[in-house]
């Protein structure tokens, strides 16, 4: 059975790697990928 897809993001900062995982689990760590998610969701529901 096929696994399921899966992206794996790098979250860079002046070049060096700050935070890296999926989605889930960099929400989930509440770190600088989680704060521009919610800046970014919180504008695309604003515009709406």
């Amino acid at each position: 059975m096929p696994r399921p897809l899966r992206s794996h993001i790098v979250v860079l900062h002046h070049g060096r790697i700050l935070e890296e995982g999926t989605h889930r689990d960099l929400i989930a760590a509440n770190g600088h990928y989680a704060t521009l998610f919610r800046i970014q969701a919180r504008a695309y529901l604003d515009a709406r």
